[in-house]
């Protein structure tokens, strides 16, 4: 999420495979900084990159995180429930094609059957209730509001 929150923020044409692959290292030792031992940093180091570049090749990805009007990338979001204080992290909002859009990353293990328009459509399907109380946090607007989750490791962008 660091990273689609420093594409958002950055110019996109400055994140090239080579810096990403600079990268690899700080990945490697954030994921052992959070319990991971050292082969398991390495393949989750790998399935980062590898994601994050379908996602920065992919015209989905390229939309969700260029600029958009009023854009907000890890969104914190307070709601007062009856048995306390709920914090709501929002991947990416923003406004365009006259909606606001609120969109969820997933990075999954997705093989190549699943892949499939229908496949996918069934696996963002499983993230709609979170997506559901992301936007009732965002009614405030008076604009439709878009769902959607962008499968990092194939980027695509599947809307609800």
């Amino acid at each position: 999420h660091l990273y689609m929150e420093l594409f958002a923020k950055t110019d996109l044409q400055t994140w090239t495979n080579q810096r990403l692959q600079q990268c690899q290292p700080a990945m490697q030792k954030w994921l052992m900084q959070h319990g991971h031992t050292a082969k398991h940093a390495e393949q989750g180091e790998a399935q980062v990159l590898a994601a994050l570049n379908v996602t920065l090749n992919s015209d989905a990805g390229q939309w969700v995180v260029q600029n958009h009007m009023d854009d907000a990338s890890e969104l914190s979001l307070l709601q007062t429930e009856e048995n306390g204080v709920k914090n709501h992290v929002i991947d990416r909002t923003f406004i365009a094609e006259g909606n606001r859009w609120v969109v969820d990353y997933k990075l999954t293990n997705l093989d190549e059957a699943l892949g499939s328009e229908s496949n996918l459509a069934v696996a963002a399907e499983q993230h709609r209730p979170q997506l559901e109380r992301y936007a009732g946090l965002l009614t405030n607007e008076s604009l439709a509001i878009k769902k959607a989750v962008l499968f990092l490791s194939v980027g695509k962008l599947v809307e609800l």
